[in-house]
């Protein structure tokens, strides 16, 4: 009995060490577009289907610790419906693979709503096993969610990238410099022979160079 309860807490003492609360860096945070594969069954087909969509999920943060997902574009019922928001998530870093983890703390009905007007009440429910986001700006998020008085089962499973925001500035590695040989200013607009750490103006086009 104490070798069993010894092997239980060296499991859990294992699962602290690999999943941690660290907060994702706000660089990872935004819009993720890509697509999905819908797998749908129901009391009336039991055999299912499978459907390809797109759509994009926008991670934010939902309060000190949380985080939300909000999901534009999805169709539910044959429907396109509005926005919608899973609420309540944890990130959770695992050391091992390197990924934020996204765990769900509390299922819940989500009231969902058509363009043509139609009312949904789903139930909807992440899983935390197969939900990340990577360093890289990549996500993984798959869901499940009930309708019909649960005689609709429908299992999402999307992957995305992050959708990058441009600033106007950008970067230039070692041997570009090297190799560069045009009109640089700096944002004085004075002329300068060489590039210089910051942003420099190159050909009308700023440049940041580390």
């Amino acid at each position: 009995m104490k070798k069993i309860k010894l092997v239980f807490v060296f499991l859990m003492l294992c699962l602290a060490v690999s999943a941690q609360k660290v907060s994702m860096p706000s660089n990872l945070l935004g819009e993720y577009f890509g697509n999905a594969e819908v797998e749908t069954t129901s009391d009336e087909h039991p055999e299912g289907s499978k459907t390809k969509k797109s759509f994009s999920a926008v991670i934010s943060k939902d309060g000190s610790e949380t985080y939300k997902v909000v999901i534009k574009g999805y169709s539910l019922g044959g429907e396109k419906i509005k926005d919608f928001s899973v609420k309540e998530l944890i990130l959770l870093f695992d050391n091992p693979t390197g990924r934020w983890k996204i765990f769900q703390e509390n299922t819940a009905y989500i009231g969902f709503q058509t363009e043509s007007g139609k009312e949904f009440n789903v139930f909807v429910s992440v899983d935390n096993a197969e939900s990340w986001i990577t360093s890289e700006g990549e996500m993984k998020l798959v869901f499940y969610a009930t309708y019909n008085n649960n005689s609709v089962f429908m299992t999402t499973s999307f992957t995305g990238k992050l959708k990058k925001t441009t600033t106007g500035i950008e970067r230039m590695d070692t041997a570009e410099k090297g190799e560069l040989k045009s009109n640089i200013f700096n944002l004085q607009g004075h002329r300068l022979r060489k590039l210089q750490r910051g942003i420099n103006i190159v050909n009308g086009k700023k440049i940041l160079v580390k």
